[in-house]
């Protein structure tokens, strides 16, 4: 394998770890990284073709056995876990293994952990697009069924996630854009198509045929986990999708398309034939409509602490854990004054909005509302509580 794919890199470092029970048993005097050894290959292929003499500051035949090929850096201190660091030389462009080997106080040798990486261009060197994939709609699973079928039931569409993944040793999801899409026409068949597409306001008729730019297309961003992106992120998008009388019961398409760090896209007729169909029923048996009354989520307890200046609710039935921490869908009054909700998480069942610092006091009348707040059904609900600060 390739590896990672960069376009530089000065040096590398890790963690050091000695097992420590193993040595505890034989003598607590043994205990204690000493040393990690470093080797620093050419990979040609599946094999290696050079090794680099640290001495000679020069690559040499891959089975040389001469002084310097191996790199040892002794850890101060002896510990049981240390950090270790090591400046590599300068490289040209291609791929390359590190062979890291640690060594503790007794001189016992760990096995070798490898790991290959390649130097160069990520635009020459990665070719290949990222595969993509929709998981959740709401709460609620999307199962694999190709179009037309339907790929999920929902009462509403107030979240969308999913994860993407790039080629392994390519240069890693860098974005990943989601496309709503309805009343899907075929013009030709498997060539060209006409759909009404969702631009985070509004629906709009555009065409699609094989000259079309994805650029011409209304795209939704999401937000990664990681942030940075990577060779496997997942995604999510929570605000600025239809609803009300934008979102009438009918199927709707939604299909999403990642971008690497090196350029590489999905091609656009995947939005057409990998797309997957949501079908909305906002009314009839087993699903609650649109924009469910105040009181559907029943709240269980309400706490607004001082000294955090956070409010925490404990609703009687689950909340769909990607979509409660949108701030938008929360207003927050103090004394009847509006107050800012900086952050929400949600964690062992208790959803907690924290406000800014030294907001709160003792015996402040505070008010709390929620909007379209989705429980583990995918149903949205709306409410308020009122309490007192403690």
């Amino acid at each position: 394998a390739t590896g990672p794919v960069v376009a530089s890199l000065s040096s590398i470092g890790g963690v050091i770890s000695d097992d420590t029970d193993n040595d505890r048993v034989k003598d607590l005097n043994e205990s204690g990284v000493f040393a990690v050894v470093v080797g620093l290959y050419r990979v040609q292929g599946a094999a290696t073709s050079g090794v680099y003499n640290w001495a000679r500051g020069e690559f040499v035949a891959a089975n040389s056995n001469e002084p310097g090929i191996f790199k040892t850096i002794e850890i101060a201190g002896n510990p049981l876990t240390g950090n270790w660091s090591l400046t590599l030389p300068t490289l040209s462009s291609g791929t390359y293994r590190v062979s890291v080997i640690g060594i503790d106080r007794a001189f016992r040798a760990g096995s070798p952990l490898n790991r290959n990486f390649t130097l160069g261009s990520v635009s020459t060197t990665d070719r290949v697009a990222p595969t993509a994939s929709i998981q959740k709609v709401n709460a609620l699973t999307v199962t694999n069924v190709s179009v037309p079928g339907i790929a999920v039931t929902a009462p509403n569409i107030a979240s969308i996630r999913g994860a993407e993944s790039d080629n392994t040793g390519g240069s890693g999801v860098s974005k990943v854009n989601l496309y709503l899409f309805r009343n899907l026409q075929t013009v030709i068949a498997n060539v060209a198509y006409s759909a009404e597409f969702w631009n985070g306001t509004t629906w709009m008729r555009l065409n699609l045929n094989p000259t079309s730019s994805v650029a011409s297309l209304p795209a939704l961003s999401t937000t990664l986990n990681p942030a940075s992106g990577g060779t496997t992120v997942t995604w999510t998008r929570n605000t600025g999708l239809p609803s009300g009388t934008n979102l009438p019961n009918a199927n709707y398409y939604a299909a999403a398309l990642a971008q690497d760090k090196a350029g590489n896209l999905t091609s656009i007729f995947n939005i057409v034939l990998t797309g997957r169909v949501i079908k909305v029923q906002a009314s009839g048996a087993g699903v609650r409509s649109i924009g469910a009354p105040a009181g559907t989520l029943k709240l269980s307890t309400a706490q607004a602490v001082a000294s955090s200046s956070s409010v925490a609710l404990t609703f009687v039935s689950d909340l769909d854990v990607d979509a409660v921490t949108d701030i938008a869908k929360y207003a927050v009054t103090v004394n009847g004054k509006v107050i800012e909700v900086e952050s929400v998480s949600y964690h062992g069942g208790i959803l907690r909005l924290s406000l800014p610092e030294s907001t709160l006091a003792s015996g402040d009348a505070v008010t709390v509302q929620w909007n379209e707040l989705l429980d583990g059904r995918g149903f949205a609900n709306s409410g308020s509580t009122s309490l007192m600060v403690k």
